[in-house]
């Protein structure tokens, strides 16, 4: 597993790849939908909330994989905020 951290412009973007299970081509458009799951016991829950919560924040997650056994890689981007920090105000 490897995480990368990186900034453009505004933006703050955070990656988790890894060489796990990966997705499915058919699941790929169903990740982020409430209830979907692939987990026996899953609810459905976790990466809906997840990226309803990213686009609160003014942000996006995002998952990509190459499919079945080749790893998958999520990707949270958030904006970056300007102005002055607390402690210079």
């Amino acid at each position: 597993m490897h995480v990368r951290l990186t900034a453009e412009g505004n933006t703050a973007r955070i990656q988790v790849v890894d060489n796990g299970a990966g997705i499915a081509p058919e699941n790929k458009d169903q990740l982020f939908s409430q209830g979907f799951t692939t987990r026996e016991g899953g609810q459905g829950l976790g990466l809906h909330s997840s990226a309803l919560e990213a686009k609160m924040l003014g942000g996006r997650l995002s998952l990509e994989s190459e499919g079945e056994g080749k790893g998958a890689t999520a990707t949270l981007e958030l904006p970056i905020q300007g102005g002055a920090s607390p402690a210079s105000a």
